[in-house]
């Protein structure tokens, strides 16, 4: 159950945080420092 109750908790929270971030990304992102670049090809 607090398995469950953790991940109805803390996934909209960590969605939450791409709204608010500057590039878009994800809690999990950032905590890591990955960064997308996109290229026109």
């Amino acid at each position: 159950v607090l398995f469950w109750a953790g991940n109805v908790i803390l996934t909209p929270l960590v969605l939450l945080v791409t709204l608010f971030s500057d590039r878009k990304r994800t809690l999990h992102d950032l905590l890591l420092g990955t960064v997308v670049t996109r290229t026109d090809s």
